[in-house]
């Protein structure tokens, strides 16, 4: 199915300049019609216009009284269909008399667009709006938190809609001088408050480097239209040579960064950067950060500070967490005998026979524990590979008996690193009584817990007798002496 047709296109483009400086619609105008064609265009599956017959515009008011909205799931409400059937018999009316279609388009064929008498009672019944009434607002002020600049501001502007009844998009792009202190009024100039938003740059230059291309193609391009999805609204862009010389100097910069070795300044403080796509890339927070600390640099060597010179410490500001840590990963657990783990795509599945237990995401485990009798499949061996999560497996009293893993290369250097220290005698004497420390510490803790208890001496002695293992595996090392010198000075 295609999704556009070139004569519609140049016909509907045709048709918007007439509605708008023919006919002096608005941009709000000028969009219900161009939204009416779209819904048209989807349902006829963009044939020309020059086709068109009376029984496409009968089939297409039963294919629009069937539609429902987006927001409420509902069937379309007679004022919807009246206003979009509305905008095409227009638009056909209009086309019936232009070169081209005159021949092929009758201006009666546009009269089949219309509702039926009772559904165009319903469509243009008056309804009163709900509005909240003055007490209502009052109690809204009152409530409303002003301790910080930003709620007192939001309080402000709520007060000074009430009192001047502004609508909001005017009140957006009004200025201070709009604003007469003195005598307690707002002059409300259609020349500089037109309600409509402010363009972006960066959006203004995307028009003009669309326009480029386009007249490169052969094509003529003198404006272009911003359309806000948020507010709905349009602003028209002029393409004039201020902008095209402004938006070729940047395409100049672009390319001149692209070729360098080095990446642009990063931002400081910037709003834009938590949305950025590279802001994993740039880390603006933390560049920043590291040129602000006080060491000084002359010619990239670090400069030796004087013995009585007094340094100042640099102003450091805190670094925004822009890009969120990585502690969404956890390693998992399965001591329950009998369980199965197995895989259905990206998800690890834990049964019990043929009763699932337990669903966890692969990309949020770290590594996989199992004690005892806790069988895997292999194809989730083979997921976990992949996904470089390894496997340790236990006894049920918790003794390691091995690991799985895949080809992980990425830590080879520091494999290596770990077997070159555990060969070097010194290193291997500071991990193991590192070790020794934090076990006897954790035996003083719970001895000194236990104190007061009736069964203290019992775990005592059940501490003392997992102990002696130790001391009788240390007895057969190079490291007796020292382990014993530890153990008598942490005594």
């Amino acid at each position: 199915m295609a999704k556009h047709n070139p004569e519609n296109e140049r016909i509907k483009r045709k048709y918007f300049a007439y509605l708008k400086e023919a006919k002096r619609h608005s941009e709000p105008t000028v969009d219900a019609a161009a939204k009416a064609l779209s819904r048209f265009e989807e349902y006829n599956q963009c044939r020309d216009f020059k086709a068109f017959h009376y029984q496409q515009a009968v089939a297409f008011k039963r294919h629009l009284a069937e539609q429902k909205g987006q927001r409420s799931g509902e069937k379309l409400s007679k004022a919807t269909l009246y206003a979009a059937l509305k905008q095409l018999k227009a638009f056909f009316f209009w086309l019936a008399g232009q070169p081209g279609y005159k021949a092929r388009l009758q201006y009666s064929d546009a009269d089949y667009f219309n509702l039926s008498e009772k559904d165009t009672r319903i469509a243009t019944a008056h309804r009163a709006q709900k509005s909240p009434t003055l007490e209502q607002v009052k109690h809204v002020l009152q409530k409303m938190p002003f301790s910080t600049e930003i709620e007192r501001r939001n309080r402000a502007l709520v007060a000074f809609i009430l009192l001047t009844g502004a609508r909001d998009s005017a009140v957006a792009s009004m200025k201070l001088k709009h604003v007469d202190l003195l005598q307690g009024c707002v002059h409300q100039d259609a020349r500089d408050v037109d309600g409509l938003p402010t363009p972006w740059p960066s959006d203004r230059v995307q028009i003009a480097a669309q326009a480029l291309i386009l007249r490169n193609n052969g094509y003529s391009c003198d404006e272009g239209i911003l359309y806000y999805a948020t507010t709905k609204q349009r602003v028209r862009i002029t393409i004039d040579d201020a902008l095209i010389a402004e938006t070729e100097e940047l395409i100049a910069q672009a390319r001149k960064a692209a070729v360098s070795d080095q990446i642009p300044e990063p931002l400081v403080d910037s709003p834009k950067c938590p949305r950025c796509s590279l802001v994993g890339i740039c880390l603006p927070d933390e560049t920043n950060a590291l040129r602000a600390r006080a060491l000084r640099f002359e010619e990239r060597r670090p400069v030796q500070f004087s013995l009585f010179e007094t340094i100042e410490e640099a102003v450091t500001t805190e670094v925004r967490q822009l890009v969120a840590a990585r502690d969404d990963l956890r390693p998992l657990y399965l001591s329950s005998q009998g369980f199965r783990v197995g895989k259905s795509g990206e998800v690890i599945q834990i049964k019990d026979g043929d009763s699932l237990k337990q669903e966890v995401r692969l990309g949020e485990v770290s590594q996989i524990n199992l004690f005892g009798n806790v069988q895997l499949s292999t194809q989730a061996i083979q997921s976990f590979c992949s996904a470089e999560v390894p496997v340790c497996y236990f006894s049920q009293g918790g003794w390691f008996y091995g690991i799985t893993n895949g080809l992980n290369a990425k830590n080879v250097f520091l494999r290596h690193r770990q077997f070159v220290a555990a060969g070097h005698e010194a290193t291997a004497l500071n991990i193991a009584q590192k070790l020794v420390v934090g076990k006897i510490e954790a035996r003083t803790a719970g001895t000194n817990c236990m104190r007061g208890s009736p069964f203290r001496d019992e775990f005592i002695a059940a501490s003392l007798k997992r102990n002696s293992r130790s001391l009788f595996m240390y007895r057969l090392t190079s490291f007796r002496d020292e382990f014993i010198a530890a153990s008598l000075k942490l005594g």
